[in-house]
């Protein structure tokens, strides 16, 4: 059976990791001048990194090295295993330069191994539901190969949108293929989203989260599959969450709901407040 790895920047739950025996490469971020790493299958309690975050304290993400990248895989190459690894969008970091020189390495030392990337073009929950299908095809017994084939049929149905409380860590991430606005001094909100080539797209400003919560909630309600289920994530702000999950559940009576934490490598860039929905549609935005 396949080695399915994934990282924390796809925010995967703890219970889909224990289900599914997925191996998660920790993202370090800075938090306060010291270096971090949030292990996602303890489900830790987020409220004081997001305390610390709404007081000024400084927090950056950063990449991990292709050292790092040899010690996670090295194991499985060994042992001449079939691995595939699911990550988040290649436009948010340069991590994965390193990676590929990893690989290169590895890839020579042992030939018979085989290893697979994935890009999700997305991050936080939208990516977490790409890394649940390639689990669900591994435990029927699928080739990566074959996998990698179902996930490219599948990524541009992958929709992965966010209620921004505070732009100023979106615009402060750089992350964004959108050009910097003034939100941040008018205090507006924002509903953002992954396009299909794994860039930030501003998708409206509101004056509050309300409205925002109430746009996101009409977005998913007119593009979701029937069958998908719905992934709603918040940083430290539960009751913005709550609100999303009462509105879905009005326009979607029938729809299932997962509920989790965002973890402090993807809160970086969103901020307190912020809430993540994602789930299969027609498609991105």
């Amino acid at each position: 059976m396949a080695i399915l790895f994934t990282d924390t920047d796809c925010d995967i739950s703890a219970d889909d990791i224990k289900k599914f025996d997925i191996k998660v490469i920790l993202m370090p971020y800075i938090f306060d001048g010291e270096e971090c790493y949030y292990d996602l299958t303890k489900n830790e309690n987020t409220t004081a990194f997001f305390e610390g975050l709404r007081k000024g304290v400084s927090a950056v993400t950063s990449a991990i090295n292709s050292q790092d990248y040899i010690n996670y895989f090295e194991p499985y190459f060994k042992n001449n295993e079939e691995m595939l690894y699911v990550h988040f969008s290649d436009k948010m970091s340069a991590t994965f330069e390193k990676m590929e020189v990893a690989i290169g390495e590895l890839s020579k030392k042992y030939p018979k191994a085989k290893f697979l990337t994935f890009n999700t073009l997305s991050i936080c929950a939208g990516s977490a539901i790409l890394v649940v299908e390639a689990a669900k095809q591994i435990k029927d017994g699928k080739s990566i190969d074959e996998i990698v084939v179902h996930l490219k049929k599948m990524v541009s149905n992958a929709c992965c949108l966010f209620a921004i409380e505070d732009p100023s860590f979106i615009e402060k991430g750089g992350r964004s293929n959108s050009k910097k606005s003034n939100t941040n001094v008018l205090k507006l909100k924002l509903a953002i989203g992954f396009d299909d080539s794994g860039f930030i797209k501003l998708l409206e400003t509101k004056t509050s989260m309300n409205m925002v919560i109430l746009d996101i909630a009409k977005r998913v309600k007119n593009n979701i599959f029937e069958q998908s289920e719905i992934r709603i994530l918040d940083a430290d702000a539960k009751a913005n969450a709550d609100k999303m999950e009462k509105e879905i559940k009005r326009l979607l009576p029938n729809s299932k709901i997962i509920r989790y934490s965002i973890s402090p490598v993807v809160g970086t860039h969103c901020g307190p407040g912020a809430v993540c929905v994602a789930y299969f549609g027609n498609k991105r935005l």
